[in-house]
């Protein structure tokens, strides 16, 4: 680990296998910014399944960057449009000369017991056997366009004909995917300008200014998250009345910072039912920005910012009616709560005995409001 940085700046920071290279470049097949050790592309564009070796890999490595050279793109725009003619020529085929068999290939559950099916042909114009139909689990539904018509288990409809036109279908939407592809490399190849390759910040120079941005990034002290909920209401008689929607903020506070740098935040005020808002959150540098970006997230303190302080302001208390009471009697028993401890994220508060440590953990019901104990005792406010 580098001195000074949390993992998640280090490794931002990339491959240093890479760092070696000086200079980056466009990809001519893929288009992606990739490191060019001595001038070419570098190894991307491969899986690491976890057998000690790589699969698979980009065309475009170990050749010049789309910004000195575009015959790669040439030649990936040639066979491109190869691939297109063979698919329109096969579904030309389907239309003219369908073949007289398809295989149709049967659902296989990994965890059941029993052996995969092989494929199974359907003809045109020619029906299954009985034991055939039972060893793959097909029911004959005949129909007046279709009279050779199977229903296959998880209610799949197979045919001759359904499984022609699904091939069609098929070759459809690969057609319109080649064409796609085909032209944004004929557009990269037009467009082709030379242009010089882009310099790598030096090592020492990206190290000291990840180190500023982590020491100047701004972490809030707290925000809010507000909920709209759904709370039905009901008649004295049972009778089902309407429903009353509430607008429910959760205010997360900064507790401090785990060992890779990331923020830990808590939720302070309990909410007044079960929601399933999480009670504790460990945000990044990255991840913070997109959590106070969403609509319904509000920074509650902001030093560093003045002039957005009063546009950013939120109401942080539970309606009054839905806050938690100080005290209640439970079977003839008072109970004091317990702010320290709470479920947040389950909709309960704690009570205690004075001069008990045993906890009683409330709910309050969502429907009627009312306050239970978790073994459904009834509970009066004192």
């Amino acid at each position: 680990m580098v001195d000074g940085l949390c993992q998640p700046c280090e490794s931002s920071m990339g491959n240093p296998k890479d760092r070696r290279a000086t200079t980056e470049g466009t990809c001519q097949v893929c288009f992606s910014l990739q490191r060019l050790p001595k001038g070419e592309m570098a190894l991307h564009g491969y899986r690491r399944p976890g057998g000690g070796f790589i699969e698979g890999r980009c065309p475009g490595v170990g050749y010049l960057p789309y910004e000195q050279d575009c015959s790669q793109t040439k030649r990936w725009e040639g066979i491109m449009a190869e691939r297109v003619q063979e698919q329109e020529k096969s579904l030309a085929g389907l239309e003219t000369h369908p073949p007289g068999v398809f295989d149709y290939e049967p659902y296989y559950d990994s965890w059941s017991k029993s052996p995969a099916l092989p494929p199974l042909p359907i003809m045109k114009n020619k029906p299954l056997a009985p034991e055939v139909m039972a060893k793959y689990g097909l029911k004959a539904v005949p129909s007046p366009s279709d009279p050779f018509l199977y229903l296959a288990p998880r209610g799949m409809f197979i045919s001759y004909q359904t499984l022609l036109e699904r091939r069609k279908r098929d070759l459809e939407q690969s057609i319109k995917m080649n064409k796609s592809v085909q032209k944004e490399f004929h557009d990269y190849v037009v467009s082709w300008v030379l242009k010089p390759v882009k310099e790598v910040e030096p090592l020492e120079k990206k190290l000291a200014r990840i180190k500023k941005e982590h020491e100047e990034f701004y972490w809030p002290k707290a925000y809010a998250v507000t909920k709209t909920e759904k709370r039905p209401l009901y008649n004295p008689d049972g009778s089902y009345k309407g429903e009353e929607r509430l607008v429910i903020p959760y205010r997360y506070e900064l507790q401090g910072f785990d060992k890779h740098g990331r923020g830990m935040y808590k939720l302070i005020n309990p909410a007044p039912f079960y929601t399933g808002q999480r009670e504790r959150l460990s945000l990044s540098e990255k991840e913070l920005p997109k959590e106070i970006r969403k609509k319904n997230v509000k920074v509650l303190d902001v030093p560093s910012r003045p002039e957005e302080a009063e546009k950013l302001k939120v109401l942080t208390t539970i309606p009054e009616k839905f806050q938690w009471p100080e005290k209640i009697k439970v079977e003839g028993k008072t109970l004091t709560r317990d702010h320290k401890y709470y479920k947040g994220s389950e909709g309960n508060a704690v009570y205690r005995l004075p001069g008990q440590d045993w906890p009683v953990s409330i709910r309050r019901d969502k429907r009627t409001g009312e306050l239970r104990t978790a073994g459904k005792e009834p509970v009066t406010i004192v």
